[in-house]
Order: C-alpha cells, then sequence, then structure tokens
C-alpha cells in the first residue's frame, strides 16, 4: 500500500514540475547602436552586480537580530533561522539584479527572458 502511494506521490509531483514552462536569459540591446559589446558590457556589469549581491548580502546579515530562545523550547529558532537566511538571500538577490539591469541599461542592453521548455 506505502509503495503504491509513493508511487502516486511521486508521479503527481514529476507532473506538476514538468509540464511547467522554463526560460533562460539574453542580452538584446535597445539601442540601434549600443556602446559597446556584449561580451564587455557582461564582464564589467557581472563585477558590478556580484559586489553589489556581496555587500547587500553582508549588510542584511548583520541586520540580523540574534535569536532569543523562549524558556520552553518551540519551533521558533527554526522558523528564525529560515527567515533570516530568506531575507539575506532576498536582499543580495534584489541588488544583483537592480545594479545588473542598470549597468547594461547605460551600455544600451538588457536582459530578455525567453522560453526554452513546455511552452504553450
Amino acid at each position: 500500500m506505502w509503495k503504491n502511494l509513493l508511487v502516486i506521490l511521486v508521479f503527481l509531483f514529476c507532473l506538476s514540475g514538468c509540464t511547467q514552462p522554463q526560460y533562460k536569459a539574453r542580452m538584446v540591446p535597445f539601442s540601434a547602436s549600443p556602446t559597446t559589446n556584449a561580451d564587455q558590457v557582461k564582464t564589467i556589469c557581472l563585477s558590478q552586480a556580484r559586489s553589489a549581491e556581496m555587500n547587500a548580502r553582508a549588510r542584511a546579515q548583520a541586520a540580523v537580530r540574534p535569536y532569543q530562545p523562549p524558556p520552553v523550547p518551540d519551533v521558533g529558532a527554526f522558523v528564525h533561522g529560515y527567515d533570516s537566511a530568506r531575507a539575506v538571500d532576498d536582499a543580495g538577490s534584489s541588488a544583483f539584479n537592480t545594479v545588473l539591469q542598470t549597468c547594461m541599461a547605460q551600455y544600451g542592453w538588457r536582459l530578455e527572458r525567453y522560453c526554452v521548455q513546455n511552452c504553450n
């Protein structure tokens, strides 16, 4: 019985995950003649974006308050740890994306998402 249930759950998981569209991003010029070629822009902007990401993560990590456990054990430590890690990750991702898009725009480029699998 458990074996059948497991097979059904795996099938449903695969079915739900396998039908989701998957995307990639490519650089596209938004001006008629970009001032710099795509490889140079990628090198410059990725460096700036990674630096901004690391700085944002460090600031977010410094802002995380230590967990003060209550006298009675609970699940608060797990929730606090998850929330803190998520906040640090979100800060880094947000900074990376903002700096990357701003930098690329200065050179006449932008990122364009396109579907590569399970497109409707």
